[in-house]
């Protein structure tokens, strides 16, 4: 009986020591492994709110997941079994205290005498240690104390949105476009396509990149469309725009995702009713009476993009509403969904039906689309039925991406909706991909605007001089139509003055940006009104 307590005793102790390490390593390897996936940048406030919206494994990319299983879970899992196990955690310490030999034999003995007298104690001070060093790490890395400054208590709320934010007036909009004839806009979000592509100097990217580089140009195509057409040199990465769906709302927004607000209420409501109460591109187009769809590969849950578009009268055709029409290709996936290639052919499908459709009805609405590539998202995914000669890499995804968007662009160009159409091409965000790019190199995002009626004309110190963020292409869009837009939300017109990023500096908006606001928390509150409305966009 004695002997069958101080075995479950030793069990206790065991398990005890098994959570504590887990809890040690677990974060501390999590934290390594998103960093060096992507980036440095990656703060506990982006994590959390990927969190909030899981999806389903056939809308992940398996790769990812494998990855982190074998680099994250399955170590972390190992080391703390064997620190549990006694006689492994034994060899273990044999082996790490071995190696203090080289300090002295004094220092060895007398480690090793105390490790076999306090065998259980001496495992608990190491995994303490180990707890101690991952945790001070992850909350560093992650800035937990700032999200937890910002989310718990009184919050510090700074007034940064009710003196900078410019709310658009739908009324005054319309107004305006009365004036014109409607154009159609159709704009392509690539995925981590970066302006800095466009420069294929060696110099600029890392050996490992250089190894698998295709020959010439990495974006031959965009390149050229940047130079025929109009695209700004600096457009530049800001707080709160660093990854997919946080792109996708500063640009249609005019704000950044920095946070979701525990008091918008984490509850199933904030994926249906995402940013529900911000007026957004897509509110001022349906205003205008366009009709307008996104279409994306992926599972349209990711992030809750569906959501945010749904409640911004935007459409959405992603995987769930493209598979099957998908699967009668051969090799119709990439690791996230429906490959770019055949997405593109879906979008041309629809906007020949639109100029049937235009042909047949005078009063034809205009219509905006948006189409959001995944190919190029690390580690990229090569379509070998599209670029036969390319080896996988990162680098070619590139280069198989510009021919597949090249492509398309210029066939829409010779088309009939052409004329009648500003055709817009942004990267969502620069590049996750680690080791690719070289430190200290001068980063920008890609930016296109091809066939656009800006209200002023654009010199070449504008477009070369302005300093721009996500925020300030919503007004630029706008513009392109034919609309006036000085401002909208936190963007600036560069046509007609400075941008809030040239009033208030790369550091000095980044910071501002982080600061908590009540403004921003009522974009996230429900509008009855807007849910009737916009129920469509739901279907």
């Amino acid at each position: 009986m004695k002997k069958l307590k101080s075995n479950i005793y030793i069990y206790i102790y065991d398990i005890g020591i098994f959570l504590v390490a887990f809890c040690a390593f677990f974060p501390f390897f999590a934290t390594l492994w998103i960093r060096r996936m992507f980036g440095r940048s990656v703060e506990i406030t982006q994590i959390l709110f990927h969190l909030r919206f899981p999806v389903g494994a056939e809308a992940v990319d398996t790769a990812l997941v494998w990855h982190f299983i074998g680099v994250v879970l399955l170590p972390a899992l190992v080391l703390s079994l064997m620190l549990a196990a006694p006689k492994a955690t034994a060899r273990l310490m044999v082996w790490i205290w071995g190696i203090a030999c080289f300090v002295g034999e004094a220092v060895w003995r007398f480690v090793l005498e105390f490790v076999r007298e306090h065998f259980i104690f001496s495992r608990y001070v190491f995994v303490a240690l180990l707890l101690m060093y991952g945790g001070h790490y992850t909350i560093k890395k992650l800035k937990i104390p700032e999200f937890i400054a910002q989310n718990v208590g009184e919050k510090p709320y700074e007034n940064f949105y009710e003196q900078y934010y410019q709310k658009p007036s739908l009324e005054s909009i319309a107004l305006q476009a009365q004036a014109h004839k409607p154009r159609n806009l159709l704009i392509i979000y690539m995925e981590s396509m970066e302006a800095t592509f466009r420069n294929s100097d060696p110099g600029r990217y890392t050996n490992k990149a250089r190894m698998v580089f295709p020959a010439g140009s990495l974006i031959p195509n965009l390149d050229r469309l940047a130079t025929q057409n109009l695209s700004f040199s600096n457009l530049v990465a800001t707080r709160g725009a660093g990854w997919t769906i946080a792109g996708l709302i500063s640009y249609n927004c005019a704000f950044p995702q920095t946070w979701l607000p525990f008091n918008a209420g984490f509850n199933d409501s904030v994926a249906r009713y995402f940013l529900h109460s911000a007026t957004c591109l897509g509110d001022v187009l349906d205003t205008l009476g366009y009709e307008q769809v996104i279409f994306r590969g992926a599972d349209g849950e990711y992030a809750g993009s569906r959501g945010f578009f749904a409640s911004h009268a935007i459409t959405m055709r992603d995987l769930k509403a493209l598979e099957s029409w998908a699967q009668g290709h051969d090799g119709w996936r990439n690791d996230w969904g429906v490959k770019d290639s055949l997405l593109f052919t879906k979008v041309r499908e629809s906007l020949q039906e639109r100029y049937e459709q235009s042909r047949e009805n005078s009063d034809n609405k205009p219509f905006a689309f948006y189409v959001l590539t995944a190919d190029t998202h690390a580690p990229g995914f090569v379509d070998k039925q599209y670029c036969q000669d390319l080896e996988t890499s990162y680098a070619n995804s590139l280069h198989c991406s510009d021919r597949i968007v090249g492509e398309f662009v210029e066939w829409f160009l010779q088309s009939h909706l052409a004329k009648d159409t500003t055709l817009v091409l942004l990267g969502d965000h620069l590049t996750m991909e680690q080791n690719f790019i070289e430190s200290g190199v001068d980063r920008r995002i890609y930016n296109a605007f091809i066939n656009p009626t800006f209200t002023k004309p654009l010199s070449d110190e504008i477009l070369r001089g302005a300093t721009l963020t996500h925020f300030d292409v919503t007004t630029l869009i706008l513009d392109s139509l034919g609309i006036e837009t000085r401002s909208f939300g936190l963007g600036r017109n560069p046509l007609y003055g400075k941008t809030l990023v040239q009033e208030l500096g790369t550091s000095g908006l980044y910071d501002e940006l982080g600061k908590p606001s009540r403004m921003y928390e009522r974009f996230w509150e429900f509008d009855p009104d807007k849910a009737q409305k916009y129920n469509r966009a739901r279907q």
